[in-house]
């Protein structure tokens, strides 16, 4: 039943902010749980790069021979591509920011000097190891690695493989950043649910204040419940002769406060979206009376309930 016993009840949260603020608690909760686990679960350890190894697989190449750039991202400067070689002559694609293609200088001067004619004699580094992820080499990339090498595109993937070893990235953690862009989204909504019926309670515990200080109280407690009290539950608001009780913000206004009311209509593209009844108070203030779409009935009687107790209340604009 809509038939509120008490102002108490009257500006209690609706059933469905309630279920809606303990489904976001609870999914928040799942969500801290779940990034919990992702950031402790054991992490597989990286894979050896393969012509095979598939785009999901954190891995790692030794690379025993490097080239000079040869495709370099304008702008970007972690997205520069170059031939890498194992120990065991295979031949692969990496992404290398230039802090680390700087260490690997050793590996460059041993590719320039492996096509040279003296190529067994020179003293070869040990491999260094780079981790990273297979990513998709896309028609660009290999175009510009076909160009580098004098060969046509679709030769490619048989000397290089489908995939490029992009250095430095990792997806071990992926699933837990996933979580917590969970916990933040569904925890901002809890908080802003959270925040309105914290401002709902502390308006209504400074409306009592107000009324119990000045004795009138009990009087607008007992106008609540008198049968000549328009009541509005689905808009959230109640006018008895004295009285305004808007269940929205927990406001309990005396209508002689009330020196302006207006219906504030928002549009979106020239089409009526939402209106609200507006209140001005008499210490300047403007509060809702209404935020769910307000009826042109609802307006009516709400004016006249308060241009019977304070008839110089300006109405509208």
């Amino acid at each position: 039943s809509n038939r509120h016993a008490s102002i108490a009840e009257f500006f209690e949260p609706s059933k469905a902010t309630r279920i809606w603020r303990i489904v976001l608690a609870v999914i928040t909760s799942l969500m801290i749980i779940g990034a919990a686990y992702e950031f402790n679960k054991p992490v597989p350890d990286p894979a050896q790069m393969t012509h095979e190894s598939s785009s999901d697989t954190h891995s790692y190449l030794d690379v025993l021979l490097l080239s000079n750039w040869m495709y370099d991202v304008s702008g970007d400067e972690d997205y520069t591509l170059y031939a890498a070689m194992d120990p065991d002559g295979n031949w692969f694609i990496v992404a290398l920011d230039e802090n680390v293609a700087a260490t690997l200088q050793p590996q460059m001067d041993a590719y320039e000097a492996y096509f040279t004619d003296d190529y067994m004699n020179y003293n070869y580094p040990d491999p260094v190891r780079i981790y990273g992820m297979p990513t998709y080499m896309d028609s660009e990339d290999t175009d510009a690695v076909a160009r580098f090498f004098d060969m046509e595109a679709s030769e490619v993937p048989g000397v290089f493989g489908t995939n490029y070893l992009n250095e430095g990235a990792d997806n071990s953690r992926s699933g837990a950043f996933l979580y917590l862009m969970g916990v933040f989204i569904f925890g901002l909504f809890l908080l802003v649910i959270s925040l309105q019926l914290s401002t709902i309670r502390r308006n209504q515990k400074k409306s009592n204040d107000k009324l119990y200080a000045q004795g009138l109280l009990d009087e607008a407690e007992n106008q609540f419940l008198n049968d000549n009290t328009l009541k509005y539950y689905k808009m959230k608001l109640a006018v008895s002769p004295d009285y305004a009780y808007v269940g929205s913000n927990g406001y309990i206004l005396p209508l002689s406060e009330i020196a302006w009311l207006y219906k504030r209509t928002q549009r979106s593209y020239g089409i009526t979206v939402a209106t609200q009844l507006m209140a001005g108070l008499s210490n300047g203030k403007q509060i809702f009376l209404v935020q769910r779409p307000a009826t042109d009935e609802c307006i009516t009687e709400v004016a006249r309930r308060v241009l019977t107790k304070t008839p110089n209340c300006l109405i509208g604009y």
